[in-house]
């Protein structure tokens, strides 16, 4: 009929080292998968379920259990750690009692500041958070940092979601949020906490 089939009798090799080196290939490639989606997909997929106010509702209501206003992160060395040690303890306990945002750039009336950020600054601001969140937070909380310019000033909105960790710790010292309060968890309320928020 016009077909030519060419056989080769040429050896490629023994197929239970095929075979082996085909599992080898699929274990390697489901291990990748599983890192890359526990890295970068985890925090998606967190924040996707978790229940984060918007910045109209925050204003409307004000501080409460899910929403903190900050009125920035003070450019005094002397005064930073204080504001940076406030700012951590709010974000760890968000992580512990479900999920919350925390507005820099409005103060505790609810009155919209701002913050002097431009495109860089903003980098800046992001990458600062995130440094301290990494540094002092055990484990790491899932963290997300946008910017809103409501009234043509811009606002960082700090949103927290509580993660698959039992419990997160701020230099060794576990924070809940009770009301707009961050209050250090004594030890009848680890349980609660844990049975509450972590599973």
């Amino acid at each position: 009929n016009g077909r030519l089939v060419a056989v080769s009798l040429t050896p490629v090799g023994d197929l239970r080292w095929l075979c082996f080196l085909a599992i080898i290939i699929f274990v390697a490639t489901a291990l990748t998968a599983r890192y890359l989606s526990r890295t970068y997909l985890r925090s998606y997929f967190v924040f996707s379920r978790a229940r984060i106010p918007t910045m109209e509702e925050a204003l409307r209501q004000g501080e409460g259990q899910h929403v903190e206003f900050k009125r920035g992160l003070s450019p005094d060395e002397t005064k930073s750690a204080a504001v940076e040690d406030e700012l951590l303890k709010t974000i760890a306990a968000f992580a512990n009692s479900g999920d919350g945002v925390i507005f820099v750039g409005i103060d505790d009336n609810g009155r919209v500041k701002g913050l002097d950020l431009d495109f860089g600054k903003k980098d800046r601001f992001e990458r600062k958070v995130l440094q301290l969140v990494r540094n002092r937070i055990r484990p790491t909380p899932p963290v997300q940092i946008t910017f809103h310019e409501p009234h043509g000033v811009p606002v960082a909105c700090i949103a927290v979601a509580r993660g698959e960790a039992p419990a997160y710790l701020l230099s060794g010292v576990i924070y809940y949020r009770h009301g707009s309060s961050d209050v250090q968890a004594q030890p009848e309320d680890l349980q609660r906490l844990i049975l509450e928020y972590a599973y």
